[in-house]
């Protein structure tokens, strides 16, 4: 498995020139840019070539679908354009719940509407598309069970794969063993689980509160979800989704990825 830089981690604070160092000095061997962090996806693709960081997804964070916006298909063909000026071959679009309060089930029909619609556009411009699990308690896509409803009523549609999304409902290492077949990328996170609200905190799909922690100090299993990837023949990519308690978080990135490499 190679890991891969998530832009979004490290965005606000960071420039995308720091982000990109940070990656290598890491030894890190892509980037996935999640947004374009306000910059133009030229002078991202022009900073990433210079420094010899391929690019291997983009992640826009689209409100059109989330909003029932009429113009969601445009916002999500301008992400498209932006994908390609990067030199990436995924995108990955969330499907976070939809604004107006509805039953998960039917939010998940409507995500299955969006998907059919995107998945055309991404194909005719040679990109995969793929979504994720995501960990709210409105989240309408979170386990094995709701993705494989999703990705059988989208054919061609694949799947990212994010360990500490699916593990607010479900084993994650389980999980992956079911999905395998559709995952062409993957996200690593960690949690800091409790049964009362603590800060920083949010209420997940199982009632408890979930915490983003330092990849390896939180409660979650990873060896076993890495043992999992491994023996799948899994030999993709891996986003760090991280933080760092005491703020250096180039640092913290570093000691997660040699960590990493001896598992």
């Amino acid at each position: 498995m190679k890991l891969s830089m998530m832009s979004l981690i490290m965005k606000g604070r960071y420039a995308p020139a720091e982000i990109i160092r940070t990656a290598l000095d890491c030894g890190m061997e892509a980037i996935d840019w999640v947004t374009t962090h306000n910059a133009p996806a030229s002078e991202l693709r022009k900073r990433c070539d210079d420094a010899g960081l391929p690019v291997i997804a983009h992640t826009p964070l689209l409100r059109g679908f989330i909003e029932e916006s009429p113009d969601a298909l445009d916002e999500f063909k301008r992400s498209v354009d932006d994908a390609l000026t990067l030199g990436a071959p995924l995108m990955m679009v969330p499907p976070f719940a939809h604004k107006r309060i509805m039953a998960p089930e039917e939010d998940r029909r409507l995500w299955i509407e969006h998907y059919r619609m995107m998945l055309p556009v991404a194909r005719r411009a040679g990109l995969t598309l793929t979504f994720e699990s995501t960990a709210l308690d409105r989240s309408p896509i979170v386990t094995a069970d709701e993705s494989l409803e999703v990705l059988r009523a989208v054919p061609g549609l694949r799947l990212t794969f994010d360990n500490g999304n699916v593990a607010t409902a479900e084993n994650d290492a389980d999980a992956f063993r079911r999905v395998r077949d559709y995952v062409d990328h993957v996200h690593f996170k960690d949690w800091i689980i409790t049964d009362h609200p603590i800060p920083g905190g949010d209420r997940k799909r199982d009632g408890r509160y979930y915490t983003l922690a330092l990849i390896g100090k939180g409660n979650i299993d990873f060896h076993a979800t890495w043992k999992a990837m491994r023996e799948s023949g899994y030999a993709g990519y891996v986003n760090l989704e991280t933080c760092a308690p005491d703020g250096n978080l180039p640092e913290a990135l570093k000691r997660i990825c040699d960590a990493l490499r001896d598992w």
